[in-house]
């Protein structure tokens, strides 16, 4: 899918942004087809959560009108932080039903990356090869943003194969089961 698609990420903050282009440069997707929804700054608690869940009906509506006349692909993060990636997913679908926007469709190219607790968890299980804690707040990644590009490769790759990389948390294996969606 990746040739000629334009893809837009609605994301938390600058590392889930990180992670979601280079994931997408990995799949094949051109640098100048990514928009990014800019996400807030302000770095307050639940400022990205809230900002993710009050756009996703606007950007889905919008993915549906250019998807119409292009090849679109929409991807969607937000961190399951202290509740359940189902919690999160639901929230999500209770602001569509609110703003009377029809469900995800089964055939679209939309993605819902819920990392539990948070997308570092993710980043740390891919660069430390091991096991981790979904209840565990790993470091960020501050100003090194960068360096977690490893991890977003592989992520992209287990996406690309539809393959299981061993001892990864439920949160990642949703997520690449999500991921195969836009690939």
């Amino acid at each position: 899918m990746p040739e000629g698609v334009n893809a837009i990420v609605l994301c938390e903050d600058l590392q889930a942004w990180v992670f979601a282009r280079r994931a997408l440069l990995k799949l094949g997707y051109d640098a100048r087809r990514i928009r990014v929804i800019q996400y807030p700054r302000d770095g307050r608690g639940g400022a990205g959560e809230q900002h993710v869940r009050e756009r996703y009906p606007d950007e889905l509506k919008a993915y549906r009108s250019r998807a119409a006349r292009m090849k679109m692909a929409l991807i969607v993060h937000v961190d399951a932080d202290t509740i359940t990636v189902r919690d999160r997913l639901d929230a999500l679908e209770r602001e569509l039903r609110q703003r009377d926007v029809a469900p995800r469709a089964q055939d679209e190219a939309v993605a819902l990356l819920v990392p539990k607790r948070n997308i570092e968890t993710w980043i740390h299980f891919f660069l430390g090869g091991g096991p981790v804690n979904e209840e565990t707040v790993y470091p960020k990644f501050d100003e090194h943003e960068s360096d977690t590009w490893p991890a977003a490769e592989a992520f992209a790759a287990h996406a690309r194969a539809g393959s299981a990389p061993a001892g990864a948390p439920p949160s990642l294996m949703n997520g690449l089961t999500e991921a195969r969606r836009i690939v």
